[in-house]
C-alpha cells in the first residue's frame, strides 16, 4: 500500500512571498515619505525665495528709478506732478463715490489712488515749446470756505 506523502511543515521563520513584498513597501514608504516631504518643502522655499528676490528686485529698480528721478528734479531738469484722472470727472466716478464735488488732493490720493496719474514733466519742453498743452489741463483756485473745497 502507498502511503501519501507527509505535508512538510513551514520553517517557522520562512514568510511568503506577499509578505516579504508587503514589508519591503512599508519600509520603502517609511523612508522615502519623509524624503519627499523635506523635498517638498525645499522646492517649495526655493519658489518662496524667488518670488522673494523678483519683489526685493522690483523694489530696487523703482527706488533706483525714484532716485534718478529726484536727482534730475533736483537740477531743475524736469518735475514731478500729480493728476486726477480726467475720466474719473468725465465718468461721474467721483459722484458715484459720494462726493458732491471735488475734495482735496490729500484725501483723493489717500482714499482713490486708482484715480490719481503721476507724470513726469520735461521743463525745457513745458516752458518753451509748450508741449504737453495738448494733454494736461491745470486748474488752480482759491477755495471760497477753508474748510471745504469748491
Amino acid at each position: 500500500n502507498p502511503q501519501p506523502l507527509p505535508t512538510p511543515e513551514p520553517e517557522p521563520w520562512v514568510l511568503p512571498a506577499w509578505a516579504i513584498i508587503l514589508a519591503s513597501v512599508v519600509a520603502g514608504l517609511i523612508v522615502l515619505i519623509p524624503l519627499g516631504l523635506r523635498l517638498y518643502r525645499r522646492v517649495r522655499r526655493l519658489f518662496s525665495d524667488a518670488k522673494h528676490t523678483r519683489l526685493v528686485q522690483s523694489q530696487l529698480a523703482e527706488a533706483n528709478q525714484a532716485l534718478k528721478d529726484a536727482a534730475l528734479e533736483m537740477q531743475g531738469a524736469q518735475c514731478t506732478f500729480v493728476f486726477l484722472d480726467a475720466e474719473v470727472i468725465r465718468s461721474g466716478r467721483y459722484e458715484a463715490a459720494g462726493y458732491a464735488t471735488l475734495p482735496r488732493l490729500q484725501e483723493l490720493e489717500a482714499k482713490h489712488p486708482e484715480w490719481m496719474q503721476k507724470q513726469l514733466l520735461q521743463r525745457h519742453l513745458a516752458y518753451g515749446r509748450h508741449a504737453y498743452r495738448e494733454e494736461i489741463l491745470a486748474v488752480s483756485h482759491r477755495w471760497e470756505q477753508p474748510d471745504a473745497p469748491d
